[in-house]
């Protein structure tokens, strides 16, 4: 079996709670465990709906280069000359606005359709028409500043099912060729890096999307919390920075990177925004039936492969 049938298999044997447990049957058909399901999912939809902003997150299509720099750039005191160019499908870039992640609006690019971010998280699988979507942006800096900052999360769809796997989407973050979309502990923001395997270990940086506010807002089945990008300018010459998010493996489950807006510039930014609490609770709430159903998950995926 491709590698293609086996994630379609394994996309379409998971529920909106991601981890239903799976049962093989002797003539070799697969029936989905649903028991319990349904507790969990009322104990989470009750959560995210008690929390749910008067202000719903939205993502608006956008690709003119002029709204995306104009919405990304903040403080540039010794920057000019701004130029901007996109890569990719025009549904891959867009704008946002009262995000579940803390962000408040600014910009962004999926590997897929950027309106396809938003949730709730009640699809087995978003997969959009594109692979990559970059943005590059150059500017002159001069001799009064020397960094440049942002704040940043990266999600996907493919957490966690195929977390450890080959499909590793990854986005870039480069400053004069050098990629600065780092973790804490200097590893690459990837798929990967922030969760091993489905059962982990997981980076301090990755959040389940198992339920609350988030769950209910967006499609994507895991995300960061708020990073910081911080980067050394080049003074007295033309820098540029390179924004790219990436299909790794296939074009299939999409990823996306959203840039706070009127953040990028030379002030560093505040302390990272603290998730939203009922996206806790939802977590906490589903979290020790997520456990279960991820071992009997793992199992099922091992079983699948081998079909």
């Amino acid at each position: 079996m491709t590698k293609f049938k086996v994630r379609e298999k394994l996309r379409k044997a998971c529920s909106q709670a991601k981890y239903i447990a799976l049962e093989t049957l002797a003539n070799g058909q697969v029936r989905q465990t649903v028991k319990a399901v349904a507790t969990v999912a009322a104990t989470t939809t009750a959560l995210g709906m008690a929390g749910t902003s008067a202000m719903a997150f939205s993502v608006t299509q956008n690709n003119d280069s002029n709204t995306l720099l104009n919405s990304l750039l903040g403080e540039t005191s010794g920057l000019s000359n701004f130029t901007i160019t996109t890569s990719g499908e025009p549904s891959a870039f867009g704008t946002f606005n009262n995000d579940p992640f803390g962000l408040g609006s600014g910009v962004v690019l999926s590997t897929g359709q950027v309106a396809d971010v938003v949730g709730p998280n009640n699809s087995e699988t978003t997969s959009g028409p594109g692979e990559l979507a970059q943005i590059d942006i150059s500017f002159d800096a001069d001799s009064t500043t020397d960094r440049l900052y942002f704040q940043y999360i990266f999600g996907s769809e493919e957490f966690l099912e195929f977390a450890g796997s080959q499909f590793n989407d990854s986005f870039e973050l480069s400053l004069n060729g050098t990629n600065l979309a780092l973790l804490a502990n200097g590893q690459p923001v990837t798929v990967n890096n922030l969760a091993a395997s489905p059962d982990g270990p997981f980076d301090p940086a990755f959040i389940n999307n198992t339920g609350g506010i988030a769950s209910n807002a967006t499609q994507l089945d895991g995300y960061t919390n708020a990073l910081t990008f911080e980067g050394a300018l080049n003074r007295n010459a033309t820098n540029t920075l390179s924004i790219a998010i990436r299909d790794v493996g296939d074009s299939i489950y999409d990823s996306a990177v959203f840039i706070k807006g009127n953040s990028v510039g030379v002030v560093k930014p505040p302390s990272d925004p603290v998730p939203e609490p009922l996206t806790i609770l939802g977590s906490l709430a589903a979290g020790s039936f997520g456990v279960a159903l991820r071992r009997k998950y793992k199992q099922q995926q091992k079983d699948t492969a081998k079909v």
